[in-house]
């Protein structure tokens, strides 16, 4: 449905290129060029070499590019006829967070600028360029939201049945751990929480100073992610620590957070864009020293732990009483169900020896030290359908939507004038 702003850069240099105006379709009252559809077609091009896709002839790529492009007029037109509109407040977000995309592809503002620069144009230029084509995309998507997308109910029988033709395609579980833990952080005293604050403080300056979020990111920031600029990739909020997820989700995008105090260091924050699988953000993060002091009284709370199961008492109620982890201590420590490839290399080969019952040794991690406990083993085998429900829906109704979809395409070819040159 319609080109993604996303990957504009892509073919920027046909967009500037002489366009040869002939028409080679009409859909409604619309015509679609021929420059058009060689412009689609490179853009596959682009995206086949990306994806790794075995090549199609260009008469292939030509005719499913024309189809495409057929039927996003199609859409365009009974959104009109609809009267289904966007707000200029709507294109301008979808611009800026398309934008951020870019940034994000050519890994730094001075890349992009650069691009642009050598495109011979400005941010402001780009907007206004494509700024039609957003319109576009919108009032297609919410044309399809209203003519398929909200029309579409994914009932019991849909989804058993949709369970009963697939089954044969669904992988088997593949042996799963099911584990415990035991974790003590190290707790920062006054000394290292001030030196975090005002090292990002420092950095606040710069940045109400006018410089780059990204290059401060690679000289200031702590974290793993320094040498991306700070970027954190898409994530759910809900993943992170309770403090740092209030602080995103009170962020618009382009906002920078307040300095975000977590139990492993003082972080400011930049939303860069809200979609459906999460949020996009960068941070900076100054992370608590580990002082000797912190380290030994967390060393010292972890072995008395250890001593008391050794004494006889269950790892899950000492979990309770001994564990920093917010998210697992209330649960008895119990993390879940996980295939052993699914953990990092220092912890599978440490859990990997263990028999169901048996506690691992101490491990010494970045923030603190940790114990697992081997819960039992979930042997490999055929997934239940109670497992899958949730999945099983989304499948459901993605088929029934792309079935939908097509039938409404069709009956727009039926209502809609359109002719092929």
């Amino acid at each position: 449905m319609l080109v993604a702003l996303s990957v504009m850069f892509a073919f920027l240099s046909f967009a500037v290129a002489e366009e040869i105006d002939r028409v080679v379709a009409v859909v409604g009252d619309q015509a679609i060029f021929l420059s058009t559809v060689e412009q689609e077609v490179s853009l596959m091009k682009i995206q086949q070499t990306a994806t790794g896709a075995e090549a199609m002839p260009d008469s292939a790529l030509y005719a499913r590019a024309l189809e495409q492009l057929i039927d996003d007029q199609l859409v365009l037109a009974k959104a009109d006829e609809l009267g289904i509109t966007v707000t200029e407040a709507e294109v301008d977000e979808a611009l800026t967070a398309a934008l951020g995309n870019m940034r994000r592809q050519f890994g730094s503002d001075e890349a992009f600028r650069a691009q642009l620069a050598k495109e011979g144009m400005t941010e402001d230029d780009l907007k206004q360029r494509y700024r039609e084509e957003i319109r576009d995309q919108l009032k297609g998507r919410r044309t399809i939201d209203k003519e398929v997308n909200n029309k579409i109910d994914v009932t019991e029988d849909d989804i058993r049945r949709f369970y009963e033709e697939h089954k044969a395609e669904i992988p088997a579980l593949p042996e799963r751990l099911e584990i415990a833990q035991i974790i003590a952080r190290l707790r920062p005293g006054g000394v290292a929480r001030d030196a975090a604050f005002a090292k990002i403080e420092e950095v606040q300056r710069k940045i109400a100073a006018g410089e780059d979020f990204e290059e401060l990111a690679k000289e200031y920031s702590d974290g793993p992610s320094a040498a991306r600029g700070g970027d954190l990739g898409v994530f759910r909020p809900s993943d992170m620590e309770p403090a740092f997820a209030t602080a995103v989700e009170a962020l618009t995008p382009g906002q920078i957070s307040a300095p975000v105090e977590t139990r492993i260091g003082v972080h400011i924050i930049r939303l860069d864009e809200k979609t459906s699988e999460g949020v996009r953000a960068h941070h900076i993060i100054a992370l608590f020293g580990t002082e000797a002091a912190s380290r030994d009284s967390a060393l010292a709370r972890m072995n008395a732990a250890i001593e008391a199961i050794e004494g006889g008492a269950d790892f899950g109620e000492t979990a309770k009483w001994a564990s920093d982890d917010e998210t697992t201590r209330e649960k008895g420590g119990r993390v879940g169900l996980f295939a052993l490839e699914e953990l990092p290399e220092e912890y599978r080969e440490v859990i990997q020896p263990l028999s169901p019952g048996e506690i691992s040794r101490i491990i010494e991690a970045e923030d603190g030290f940790l114990v697992f406990k081997l819960l039992s083993i979930d042997p490999a085998r055929t997934p239940t359908y109670d497992e899958l429900k949730k999945d099983l829906r989304n499948a459901a109704r993605d088929a029934r939507t792309a079935e939908e979809f097509a039938e409404w395409l069709a009956t727009l070819r039926e209502e809609i004038y359109v002719h092929v040159l």
